[in-house]
């Protein structure tokens, strides 16, 4: 009875997830957290394969550098295979579920001009972190990028105001 119960909390947690408006920047801190954690499993716990989907994710983002819909894809199939890589099944699951939450945010986002490019170099930073096995460098590495994306978001959102 308990395993199921927890199953149905599970499914009527994801079905208000998606189901809700969220503000996007409580999504972002939500974000930062899970996220952060993420990212850190993920540098003590990927796989060379892991490693390898990741820097082919990152170059076909630099080859999309001009295509901000494609980017935009990319950049969520990145911070997915983030936490796939993490071994972590939980934290996969959750950034999972915001994942169509932050869609709109991070297209937002994404339309300031050189948001892109430095998008991109902070991916780099993330899958440099990662690469050299430094679990909290990876964590400085996504928090700050994280930050930045909500700081491109809070100026885009001034901008159309």
């Amino acid at each position: 009875m308990a395993a199921n119960g927890g199953r149905f909390l599970g499914k009527l947690f994801e079905w208000r997830l998606v189901t809700t408006d969220h503000d996007l920047e409580h999504l972002m801190t939500v974000r930062l957290a899970l996220e952060g954690a993420t990212v850190a499993d993920t540098a003590r716990n990927a796989t060379e394969e892991h490693i390898a989907e990741l820097k082919t994710l990152l170059e076909r983002m630099e080859n999309n550098l001009g295509n901000t819909a494609k980017y935009e894809a990319l950049d969520m199939e990145f911070h997915i295979k983030i936490a796939e890589a993490s071994s972590n099944v939980l934290l996969f699951e959750m950034v999972s579920l915001i994942r169509g939450q932050l869609s709109q945010g991070v297209h937002q986002a994404l339309l300031l001009p050189k948001a892109v490019p430095l998008s991109q170099k902070e991916h780099r930073a993330i899958l440099n972190a990662i690469a050299k096995r430094q679990p909290e460098e990876a964590k400085r590495a996504m928090e700050g990028h994280l930050l930045a994306a909500l700081t491109r978001y809070r100026k885009e959102k001034a901008q159309l105001s």
